[in-house]
């Protein structure tokens, strides 16, 4: 879930209703009410999947994409270090979550080559050992299963304009920092055949961080064209990709 608002960031973010497929979240300050990131990772499993399978999510947080994935028929299982995200997914939505960090012994061993889908967001530039993590996941992974995975751009405009000071590089926690060149080269050194790689860059974020640089805001039809055109050139604030094993 958003821990601030994308157009004001205050941090007074509830949610304003849970529908059958789908949530909206409000901010109590500035009233604006808008959508979870988990419907973009729903959308790419249904473009990349044509039947519901078994999907594994690592560090689902709270639990939102796993909910979604369980409603539209998938079977879920999901790994979360935050005992407090646990305890929200399993009031919430009743998920029951692995309460742990990740490392390849902590699914039993009937979950071995049984997952369709494995889904990391936001969580690869945490791993400190990242071909090893990569080379796990392939022993949970049906024949032919994909991951998908999102990991901040270091290309990124929001680099850019930033500089060193940049939220993406002040993460302190944030191991490394992956363009598209560099991540494609890791996954083929691993035997990964890369299916999709594309970068993503949200108007709300991108407005936000534009105000906080910029003496004079642009109107919001410039906004959604320089989106647009950050996407294009790959400089989005996010690397998103679907990967399998190579044959």
């Amino acid at each position: 879930m958003h821990d601030s608002c994308p157009l004001c960031n205050s941090a007074q973010v509830a949610l304003f209703h849970q529908y059958a497929t789908f949530a909206l979240l409000t901010c109590k300050d500035c009233d604006l009410v808008f959508p979870e990131h988990a419907i973009f990772h729903t959308l790419l499993l249904d473009m990349w999947f044509s039947e519901k399978g078994k999907l594994l999510e690592i560090g689902p947080g709270t639990g939102e994409l796993l909910f979604l994935a369980r409603e539209a028929g998938w079977e879920v299982v999901g790994v979360e270090p935050s005992h407090q995200s646990c305890a929200y997914a399993q009031d919430r939505y009743g998920l029951q979550l692995v309460h742990s960090l990740w490392n390849s012994s902590v699914l039993a061993p009937e979950h071995i080559s049984t997952f369709d889908a494995i889904v990391f967001c936001h969580v690869f530039e945490h791993i400190s050992h990242p071909k090893q993590y990569l080379e796990e996941l392939k022993g949970f992974l049906k024949p032919g299963g994909k991951i998908l995975f999102s990991v901040p751009n270091k290309n990124s405009f929001t680099n850019k304009l930033f500089g060193v000071d940049s939220p993406l590089y002040t993460e302190n926690d944030h191991l490394f920092h992956y363009s598209r060149d560099n991540l494609i080269s890791l996954l083929h050194q691993g035997g990964w055949e890369v299916l999709s790689i594309f970068s993503r860059e949200e108007t709300n974020r991108l407005e936000n961080h534009l105000r906080k640089t910029t003496q004079t805001p642009l109107p919001i039809h410039d906004i959604i064209k320089l989106a647009a055109n950050l996407q294009s050139t790959f400089q989005g604030h996010e690397i998103f990709c679907i990967a399998t094993r190579q044959a």
